[in-house]
Order: C-alpha cells, then structure tokens, then sequence
C-alpha cells in the first residue's frame, strides 16, 4: 500500500503514461516484453516508462495486481501471465482504469485523513516541492495541492 498520496500519485501518473503508452492498443503485444519495434507487454511498458520518466519506486504494480483481483474476469494473476492473456486490449485496458481508480482513491483518502495543519504546510511552497517539478495537471500536481 502506498506510504502517502505523493506515492499514490505518481502511480497514477505512471498508468496514465501507459495508456497513451498503448496507443489503443497499437502498440501492445503479447508473449515477449519488446519486439524490437518499439511494442511492448505490459511489464515491458512499465520499465520502459518508470525509466524514462524517472517514476522509480512507484506503487503502480500493486494496484495493478489489486485491480486484477477486483475483475471478475481476471481473477488473481501475475502481471506478465495476465497481459498474455488477455484477450485483446480492451481488457487490459480496463484493468489499468481500475487500478487508476484505486489509486485515486488512496489520494483522496489520504488527504481525508490528513490533520489540518499538515495539509496547510503542504500546500505552502517549500524548498522540497517547487512547481518547476511537477507537469501542469499531472496527478503527483494535484495530490500536492489537494485537487485530486
């Protein structure tokens, strides 16, 4: 489970960035995680973008396998046997939406729970969080300014 909503955020980014990743599909394959064509499996996406975009230590691989849990068409799975079984992208797709969801949901929780004070100091500019850092609407953005 996430350890704050900073984290929760950037696993929404990262599934954000996979599914413009795909393409719709166009790019997504099955059976090997790179066909050297620039089409990658789902785990193959995943450490192509956590690298490119420096989203190391993201949680997205946990709610991805606890939306893999939630689909009733799915069941309990591991990431790389499940993009091989998928049917067509549409079902991937889905599950990336939900695990989206869910991580939206820990954002929001998170800063439910968040006392006052810590929310405020926050929300202040410090030396830690400058907005040079974060990609305007990007979901880590929003989570640091409560927006989620």
């Amino acid at each position: 489970m996430p350890r704050d909503a900073h984290s929760a955020a950037k696993a929404v980014d990262m599934l954000d960035l996979l599914i413009e990743f795909f393409d719709d599909g166009e790019r997504w394959i099955k059976g090997k995680l790179d066909d050297g064509a620039g089409n990658r499996c789902l785990v193959g996406a995943l450490r192509d973008i956590r690298d490119g975009h420096n989203l190391h230590g993201t949680p997205t691989r946990v709610y991805l396998l606890k939306a893999m849990q939630r689909s009733p068409k799915t069941g309990w799975t591991g990431l790389i046997s499940f993009n091989d079984r998928c049917r067509n992208f549409g079902e991937l797709r889905e599950v990336i939406l939900q695990a989206r969801k869910l991580a939206v949901a820990d954002i929001e929780k998170y800063q439910r729970d968040l006392p006052t004070s810590e929310l405020l100091a926050a929300l202040r500019p410090s030396a830690t969080f400058s907005s040079v850092q974060f990609v305007k609407g990007s979901a880590t953005e929003l989570a640091r300014s409560g927006k989620a």
